[in-house]
């Protein structure tokens, strides 16, 4: 049986390695200190931007490195690391997805030193969250901005514009608040006549695009107060013969079928249907004559465009004597 002597001989042995032990470690602890530094992060095999694409900015991006050991250690050990040449995160985007996810950052060594097996190396945080939005393409219709379409000297009938529809391209959340893309503004002023015109387009979202056109054709119809009158069943003088001849026409009621006349309102509505008259030149001799109809044009700012018939049969026969 151990004596009370040796019992107590153990019990100061183990009480002396166990203050030994925190001495030991109290003055390592002391030697001990944490420095940090950042580092840069490099991304490597980034999506397509055709089929993925993100805001967010991949240059100048950094984590803290935090390093840990004996003073002198980590005062060298962070010398070097402000190298990138030496140590960097590492963001491998090869399986990047759409939506908001979360990569891994992972330390690499690009050159090694032996001063980095003296000190213990963390980083602050060890993933990175990234937005990735889809490249999509849809049909959306055209909207031309025309305006003023009626002023007091020219009325609007219509437009009508190439193309109805375009295609276009971009980020997925900018592409679904687009229902029509629209054309800068085009302003119907003092127009007398018909005319074309190309339209570009509104500034569209940074990251959209326009597949198909550049510009909107747009084509005006103006009605410029010119109108048409028709006048039928015109009659038709007849000039030629002589009044001391024995000769006559056979046809009692000579007349054209129509005469139409182009002007403003005003002159067409001053046109009397009685005034409007043709007449033809015959030779004073019998047979049938084939004339073709004069129109005078004595109405003013009118213009004759069409009559029927171009032409006309005319038989002069001998005038019969009156009897007794």
């Amino acid at each position: 049986m151990f004596s009370r002597v040796a019992y107590s001989q153990w019990i100061i042995r183990g009480l002396a390695v166990i203050i030994a032990v925190i001495l030991w470690r109290y003055v390592y602890n002391q030697d001990r200190v944490t420095r940090s530094t950042p580092i840069p992060i490099e991304f490597i095999h980034k999506p397509n931007k055709k089929d993925l694409f993100s805001y967010f900015d991949f240059s100048n991006q950094e984590v803290m490195a935090h390093v840990t050991g004996k003073k002198g250690d980590v005062k060298t050990a962070i010398d070097y690391l402000r190298s990138p040449l030496y140590l960097k995160g590492v963001v491998d985007l090869g399986k990047a997805k759409k939506g908001k996810s979360v990569y891994p950052i992972k330390k690499e060594k690009a050159l090694d030193n032996k001063i980095f097996n003296e000190v213990e190396i963390t980083l602050d945080r060890d993933v990175i969250h990234i937005p990735f939005q889809e490249i999509i393409e849809v049909t959306v219709p055209v909207k031309p901005l025309v305006k003023d379409l009626n002023g007091k000297q020219y009325k609007v009938l219509g437009w009508e514009y190439i193309p109805k529809k375009v295609r276009i391209k971009g980020l997925e959340d900018e592409i679904n608040k687009i229902k029509s893309v629209k054309t800068k503004v085009h302003s119907i002023k003092n127009k007398k006549k018909d005319y074309t015109v190309k339209l570009s387009f509104k500034r569209l979202p940074r990251h959209v695009e326009i597949l198909n056109a550049k510009t909107v054709t747009l084509k005006v119809k103006i009605d410029h107060g010119i109108r048409e009158r028709v006048f039928k069943n015109v009659k038709v003088l007849t000039f030629g013969i002589s009044p001391n001849s024995n000769l006559t026409i056979r046809e009692k009621d000579l007349k054209l079928d129509s005469i139409i006349y182009r002007g403003m309102p005003k002159a067409l509505n001053a046109i009397n249907p009685k005034d409007v008259v043709a007449y033809v030149v015959l030779e004073n001799k019998i047979g049938e004559q084939t004339v073709e109809p004069k129109l005078p044009s004595d109405f003013k700012d009118v213009e004759i465009v069409h009559y029927l018939p171009k032409k006309l049969k005319v038989n002069v026969i001998r005038a019969r004597k009156p009897k007794g």
